[in-house]
């Protein structure tokens, strides 16, 4: 049982990490970001680079925190698997 949770965390987290990745592209890409004033909540405002740079930046800084815990996560998880396995 606990190797297959191993197993099934690691597959969200991947699927979340390549969610993650292809929306800080496209923000990249664009030039608008969502960024939410209050982590509390979850309304989220769009924000340009050229309106607002810094709130731009703090989005796209949110965002890469998510991608390296998503993808920490999923890492850890798949190493947890393999273990679990010998």
């Amino acid at each position: 049982m606990t190797r297959w949770c191993a197993l099934m965390i690691g597959a969200v987290c991947t699927i979340l990490f390549g969610a993650t990745a292809i929306s800080v592209v496209h923000a990249e890409r664009t030039g608008i970001a969502y960024y939410s004033p209050n982590a509390g909540t979850t309304e989220t405002e769009p924000v340009t680079r050229e309106r607002n740079p810094h709130q731009f930046s703090l989005a796209m800084t949110y965002q890469g925190f998510h991608l390296i815990l998503a993808g920490s996560l999923a890492i850890a998880s798949f190493w947890f698997y393999r273990r679990l396995g010998n």
